[in-house]
């Protein structure tokens, strides 16, 4: 194995999610989803069962995994962010992927459907100490022309990254040859997942949707391997409206969240009104030496986690399904 690289374990699917599916345009700030009920896990994704192949199945397993919150989290809310680094039955049939897919259209009328699921995960992601670090994300394609130098891009989807850089040296990601772009990106807001995620032994950080960079430097270090060194900024207009106000207490214990059964025709009318509102050779001692001239990053503190066995992710008998609709 070469030096450069580290042995994985698992491949997280996300950090292979192709960055050149961002819109090149500016789209409307996500909203709308903000003024949903806050519903548990189950509630929350029932909109979704038409949209998401074998859901009931994988929000089965998130939730079996999630039955003790942590890091102030209820289990519903854990559970969320569980589902959501699951990777289903092919990368397009993933949670994940539909959502960022939902998340990049300029039409914002098709997130509706992901509005309740929207407001329990980044309620969630809220909730979490924010973390300030140089993370890393890369992909397999020269996307250097696009980040010209002191421009501007928004991030609308979730972005998976890692603060450990030569994870993404080994072939099961970019890889140490070919065409390549890796992406260094201060971020004063990502959000470490690890206790909550499918996958124990990465160190995901999660970028918010409607994440606002500047683009510090574009350098090629190597052939076929591009740089790009971006910057977290302050947008000037808000791009993602909060799933709460700040500031405000939103502990709340599990067993109060709504089902969608439970919410009546009087609430019904009330969010079909707001939804329909809504506006719509891998080098890292090369690239090394370019980062020691600027502050090193935040390291993230592995933490021991509780093995908990995961069901099979399918094919579910009739009694294993009712648990699930009870």
């Amino acid at each position: 194995m070469s030096s450069d690289s580290v042995a994985v374990k698992e491949v997280n699917p996300r950090f292979l999610d192709d960055i050149g599916n961002e819109p090149k345009q500016m789209l409307a700030p996500i909203s709308g989803y903000e003024r949903e009920p806050l519903m548990s896990l189950k509630g929350a994704v029932k909109p979704l069962l038409n949209i998401v192949p074998e859901l009931t199945a994988y929000m089965w397993v998130a939730m079996a995994n999630s039955k003790h919150g942590s890091d102030g989290l209820t289990p519903d809310e854990s559970a969320a962010i569980h589902l959501y680094t699951m990777e289903g039955s092919g990368q397009k049939n993933s949670l994940y992927y539909l959502l960022n897919c939902a998340l990049r259209e300029i039409d914002r009328r098709r997130l509706i459907p992901w509005f309740g699921y929207l407001k329990l995960l980044l309620t969630a992601l809220f909730k979490l100490p924010s973390v300030k670090a140089t993370v890393w994300r890369g992909v397999s394609a020269d996307l250097s022309q696009e980040y010209a130098e002191g421009s501007f891009r928004t991030w609308w989807a979730l972005s998976s990254c890692t603060n450990r850089i030569k994870v993404l040296g080994s072939p099961s990601y970019i890889g140490n040859a070919g065409v390549r772009t890796l992406f260094s990106i201060d971020c004063e807001n990502g959000k470490s997942i690890r206790t909550h995620s499918y996958f124990k032994n990465e160190d995901e950080i999660l970028l918010m949707p409607g994440t606002y960079l500047e683009v510090v430097s574009e350098i090629n270090l190597a052939e076929g391997l591009h740089v790009v060194h971006l910057q977290e900024k302050e947008p000037p207009v808000q791009l993602l409206i909060p799933p709460f106000a700040l500031g405000t207490d939103v502990s709340q214990n599990s067993s109060t969240l709504a089902d969608a059964d439970d919410i009546t025709t009087s609430d019904k009318n009330t969010l079909e009104n707001s939804s329909t509102q809504a506006d719509l050779g891998f080098m890292p001692e090369v690239i090394n030496r370019e980062m020691n001239v600027r502050e090193g990053a935040t390291v993230i503190q592995s933490r021991e986690e509780e093995s908990i066995d995961s069901p099979r992710l399918v094919g579910l008998t009739t009694k294993e399904s009712s648990l699930v609709n009870t």
